[in-house]
């Protein structure tokens, strides 16, 4: 398995070309409009203050932010566009560069997929930790040139409460990282194709967090308001519901919610990790019967 995860590593690195324009592109671009705000910081502070003003003026909250890219609706939407196609292309393109008739007669089959959802999830978490990092310390020098307070004051009470929520949000990351994962392997065993994984990738991650506009229409369609319930099964609602517990306190209050309904935080991450466990063992199911040659 070992030996697995550094080939796999070794080969998605050298593919320069999606690796840059699908998983470097946050950080890189994050990093090039820091600096390109903290040279015209330098030439004229007036001019910088627009582009400061897209900071939340807190280290700690500028970190978090990167993960909201996958995890807060609607921004998630859009933001999974990226990680997403990067792990269609990687997971359809062994069908396409035929290199899995050459690796599978030498490899478990279960074995080779699952190093490809393990490499392709933790080069996404690096790609977001690094888009986070450059986030706080180019704001930082950013607000120091117009002096502006870019708070909190670091000390042990702010490093431990910012771990704490550091910690929940990478969690639910990492959660919707491993569903995608989930999706884009499917959508690649099924279409065995690049095009046609990326469409069907993508369609099943747009549908699932847009599915609650098209339950609510069916509602009013068949005056049955309730069928919007069915959303409360989708992923989307349980990250949702996580992030409530995290930031508020409380279970998601929402319209198709019951009344005197509450979904316990430690229900939503169970069945978040059912939903990644169940995916990923349905891709490699799928995977084993399935005919390469």
């Amino acid at each position: 398995m070992v030996s697995l995860l550094r080939a796999e590593s070794t080969k998605i690195l050298k593919n320069f070309v999606l690796m840059g324009f699908l998983v470097w592109i946050m950080p890189v671009g994050q990093a090039a409009f820091l600096v390109i705000s903290i040279i015209i910081a330098l030439l004229s502070k007036e001019s910088a203050r627009p582009m400061a003003m897209t900071s939340s003026h807190q280290w700690t909250m500028d970190m978090i932010a990167s993960w909201g890219i996958i995890t807060y609706f609607p921004m998630n939407v859009f933001g999974r566009f990226l990680p997403l196609a990067f792990m269609a292309v990687v997971f359809a393109g062994e069908y396409e560069w035929d290199t899995w008739k050459n690796i599978i007669p030498r490899s478990q089959r279960a074995h080779l997929i699952l190093s490809k959802y393990i490499v392709l999830t933790c080069l996404v978490i690096i790609s977001i930790l690094l888009t986070g990092l450059i986030m706080a310390g180019g704001f930082t020098i950013n607000h120091k040139i117009l002096d502006m307070p870019y708070g909190p004051v670091l000390n042990w009470d702010t490093i431990s409460d910012f771990l704490v929520v550091y910690g929940q949000q990478f969690l639910l990351g990492l959660l919707s990282l491993l569903i995608l994962a989930g999706f884009a392997a499917l959508a690649a065993i099924l279409t065995r194709s690049i095009l046609g994984g990326l469409l069907a990738s993508v369609g099943l991650s747009v549908v699932e967090p847009m599915s609650l506009a098209l339950l609510m229409f069916l509602g009013s369609i068949l005056q049955k308001p309730e069928i919007t319930r069915i959303y409360m099964l989708a992923p989307s609602f349980h990250i949702d519901n996580a992030l409530s517990w995290f930031l508020l306190d409380r279970a998601l209050q929402a319209s198709y919610v019951p009344a005197n309904t509450e979904i316990g935080l430690g229900i939503s991450l169970l069945l978040l990790v059912g939903w990644a466990f169940g995916l990923t063992c349905l891709a490699v199911t799928l995977f084993q019967r399935q005919d390469i040659t």
